[in-house]
């Protein structure tokens, strides 16, 4: 396979992503450290958070926070999209891929 040369760091970083994008995915456990770790540890990260929200009552919960920058005219647009943005990621992103690279 030839290797591409770039002068901008930024088409590099595009092709990289393209690259990553129409790759085949390999769904078996390999020898890299389990994503499971990742989620452990945003789960206790949230669970944290949360209990210190409402012990303290001096910070408003994640859920709260969601609650009301969805219910504003400005922000509500960009909150949902993010929600979509990674439902999609975690949710149909795989068999799109999926039926792209058949």
């Amino acid at each position: 396979m030839e290797e591409k040369k770039f002068k901008s760091t930024s088409a590099y970083h595009l092709q990289k992503l393209s690259n990553y994008y129409s790759s085949p995915i390999h769904l078996e456990k390999d020898s890299k450290v389990s994503g499971l770790f990742g989620w452990a540890v945003l789960v206790s990260y949230i669970l944290a958070y949360d209990i210190f929200a409402i012990k303290t009552k001096k910070t408003e919960t994640l859920t709260r926070s969601f609650w009301r920058l969805s219910e504003g005219k400005i922000s509500k647009a960009p909150v949902m999209g993010l929600w979509l943005a990674v439902t999609f990621h975690l949710m149909l992103e795989k068999d799109v891929r999926r039926k792209i690279n058949k």
